[in-house]
């Protein structure tokens, strides 16, 4: 079986090398996809492996002649190497990378604002807790149930004012025990 490779791959070889058209394609059907995939592996860009294949292939049809090819299979991937390595070494792909860079930071900071939000999250309750109890209730009434100021009002059978009046103490009360985190107050309590 494998003098039987050596032969078909010689038989290619001295075809090539004669610029045989025919042998050119068969060697170009038997060989692009599995080139393509090892140049994909790497650089996991489409065209810029296309284009790398494309090279391999345009260079052995026009350098066949003065090739010293003893094994077209080896030949062919370690051309395949070689131009990757170029690709990689002009930085054509170094957006990739730099991409994988900026995932990896947007999934850090990601990270990092799930901690803010639970620890704001946590703060923000304890806030709440500390509120008087007619305040907080009207409070979450207001801002966690989102029930308007009237039908608070009827809830409760107190004045509309009478809720203002409780939100803004409670949003006063808040704001002194959150300070560091005020800024952040009108979009945590927004009522759209």
């Amino acid at each position: 079986m494998e003098e039987r490779s050596k032969h078909i791959d010689q038989y290619y070889i001295e075809g090539l090398k004669n610029r045989d058209k025919a042998i050119f394609e068969k060697v170009y059907d038997l060989y692009w996809s599995s080139l393509y995939i090892s140049a994909f592996n790497v650089l996991r860009n489409k065209e810029q492996s296309e284009d790398v294949v494309q090279e391999v292939f345009s260079s052995l049809w026009n350098n066949a002649e003065s090739l010293n090819i003893l094994n077209l299979n080896a030949w062919l991937f370690s051309a395949v190497r070689y131009q990757v390595f170029n690709v990689l070494r002009s930085g054509k792909v170094r957006t990739r990378f730099e991409n994988l860079y900026i995932v990896e930071e947007l999934t850090q900071n990601i990270g990092e604002l799930k901690l803010v939000k639970e620890d704001l999250h946590r703060r923000m309750l304890e806030g709440i807790e500390q509120l008087p109890p007619r305040c907080r209730e009207i409070f979450i009434l207001s801002r966690i149930d989102r029930l308007s100021h009237h039908d608070i009002a009827v809830k409760l059978a107190i004045s509309v004012k009478s809720v203002e009046n409780q939100i803004s103490i409670a949003q006063k009360k808040l704001r002194i025990s959150l300070k560091d985190l005020a800024y952040l107050l009108p979009l945590l309590f927004y009522r759209s």
